[in-house]
């Protein structure tokens, strides 16, 4: 089940901003939204792909910063690739 707030930033297409101490505790800064998923990653077995973003975000994310990374591809399959950000150089 999820909660009818999370749903309701969700269909809206918006980030769920950090509002309180529980979530800074869990998730450092606003949770992402994702895009809609097209036609064709529906149809793959994109609950898997979710499953291992969900492992991703829980392991790799909090340690790194979603900062870190310009992008995140769940194309492959069984696997998480993720783009780091192109530092700057001073």
């Amino acid at each position: 089940a999820h909660s009818p707030y999370a749903v309701g930033w969700a269909q809206a297409g918006r980030d769920i901003p950090c509002y309180g101490m529980t979530q800074a505790d869990h998730f450092y800064g606003s949770i992402p939204c994702t895009r809609a998923l097209a036609p064709e990653e529906v149809e793959e077995d994109y609950e898997r792909k979710l499953a291992n973003l969900d492992l991703f975000m829980q392991s790799a994310l909090p340690k790194a910063g979603k900062e870190r990374y310009s992008s995140i591809n769940l194309s492959f399959e069984g696997q998480v690739v993720a783009v780091k950000n192109k530092r700057k150089k001073t």
